[in-house]
């Protein structure tokens, strides 16, 4: 009995068949809407991508201090952490570390009376910033308000951990309190600073970006509690 079952495909006429497929012009046109649109919406991404990585940035830090601060307080030592503004071949980074005081003294800061706490944090594509540098919007944030700057500080300590040299003295001290001053050789009657920032900026190559996103890291110098001010 001859075969009767005939497959639908094989019955459409030639010229539906051939619409199956797209043409090489249709395939080039969407090809060429795809990189329009990928080129268009390339800048955005990019502030995104940079944006979301100086927020890690932020919250990488904060995190560093809480535990300069919990160490200072459990070990009852003084702790430093200590910041460096790096132009690497990449382009530019922040570097922080914390060290505790061998001895348990705060005034005893010879590079040989230092132990790190932490590994060096390394936060890309980002510049230390005082206060002041951070946009007026983000400063808006907080009334009334005026703290001490980590990057003001150049009176602080010098030391190597590892590979990484921190030389420009930019130190923050935390006490056995829990307190936080911006003075690298501290005692028990120094007081604290009553609020303490740690700024960030978005860098790009070797150039701070103007306007582009920031956040402060705003340490209490009576408690050392720690937050972080940024616009969402």
């Amino acid at each position: 009995m001859p075969n009767c079952r005939v497959r639908i495909f094989d019955r459409m006429p030639v010229r539906l068949r051939a619409r199956r497929a797209f043409s090489l012009v249709e395939l080039l046109a969407v090809i060429a809407v795809i990189g329009t649109l990928a080129f268009a919406t390339a800048p955005a991404m990019r502030s995104m991508l940079a944006s979301q990585k100086l927020a890690q940035g932020a919250h990488d830090m904060a995190s560093l201090l809480e535990l300069a601060r919990s160490e200072a307080v459990g070990r009852q030592t003084y702790v430093w952490v200590a910041f460096e503004n790096v132009q690497t071949s990449l382009g530019r980074e922040v570097r922080a570390v914390a060290v505790e005081s061998v001895d348990g003294s705060g005034t005893n800061t010879s590079e040989a009376n230092v132990s790190p706490l932490s590994r060096v944090l390394v936060i890309p594509d980002a510049a230390l910033a005082s206060w002041e540098e951070l946009k007026e919007s983000t400063r808006g944030l907080e009334d009334n308000l005026t703290p001490a700057s980590v990057a003001k500080n150049e009176s602080g300590m010098a030391f190597s951990v590892g590979r990484t040299r921190f030389s420009s003295g930019t130190t923050l001290t935390f006490t056995p309190r829990g307190e936080v001053l911006l003075k690298a050789a501290a005692g028990p009657h120094d007081g604290y600073n009553p609020q303490v920032d740690v700024s960030l900026r978005q860098a790009r190559g070797t150039e701070v970006v103007s306007g582009a996103d920031d956040a402060a890291i705003l340490v209490d110098g009576a408690t050392g509690a720690i937050r972080i001010l940024r616009e969402r």
